[in-house]
């Protein structure tokens, strides 16, 4: 179900979505609460595998081999809310800006869901990470692990969010989600954290 613009609080695991402008990008912000064993794979290292061609692999805390697997979290955390943002406008720059958005939007997240959230790619609150200098995470309390990095299927879980990736130019989309236990989401009072500053 698409929320109707009515002004009433969306409290379930429905399908939400809902338009925005942010940081001069017309988005569309898509989003439903899962069970996280709907959405698990049976090898997550296969999904994993995937991320040793990419520069982080090893060398970012947020992404493979140093970032946890979901048979870990799937001890600690029943659902999952995903999320994404996804631009019909946008060029490759802005997609670090929707990263950073999912980012810090998630941080606010997972405090009203008593979760954990989960970025799209590596983390980029550090220029370079400590990970590259075997050298402990600067910021222990800011770090969080990426959706793909953990081996959640990214293919399967924008599917769930009746969204298919496109490579179209001008098309980009980043995939977020918070690991939770609550039964129940107000999507209403999530999506308004978009409309803060979101530092």
């Amino acid at each position: 179900m698409i929320n109707d613009g009515v002004n009433k609080s969306v409290w379930c695991t429905m399908y939400y979505e809902k338009a925005l402008k942010i940081c001069g990008l017309k988005l569309t912000y898509k989003a439903k609460l899962f069970s996280l064993e709907k959405l698990l794979v049976n090898e997550p290292s296969t999904i994993r595998d995937k991320c040793k061609v990419c520069r982080n692999y090893g060398n970012n805390y947020a992404c493979p081999p140093l970032a946890p697997t979901t048979t870990f979290l799937r001890n600690k955390f029943r659902k999952i809310l995903v999320y994404i943002l996804h631009a019909e406008d946008g060029n490759l720059d802005d997609w670090d800006t929707l990263a950073k958005i999912i980012h810090y939007y998630g941080l606010r997240v997972e405090k009203k869901l008593d979760g954990l959230c989960l970025i799209a790619g590596e983390c980029k609150i550090c220029e370079k990470c400590a990970a590259e200098s075997f050298k402990p995470c600067i910021y222990p309390e800011k770090k969080r692990y990426s959706i793909t990095g953990i081996g959640l299927d990214v293919e399967k879980t924008v599917l769930a969010l009746n969204h298919k990736l496109s490579w179209k130019k001008g098309e980009l989309a980043a995939i977020g989600g918070c690991l939770t236990n609550k039964d129940t989401v107000n999507h209403d009072d999530l999506v308004n954290f978009l409309s803060k500053k979101l530092t």
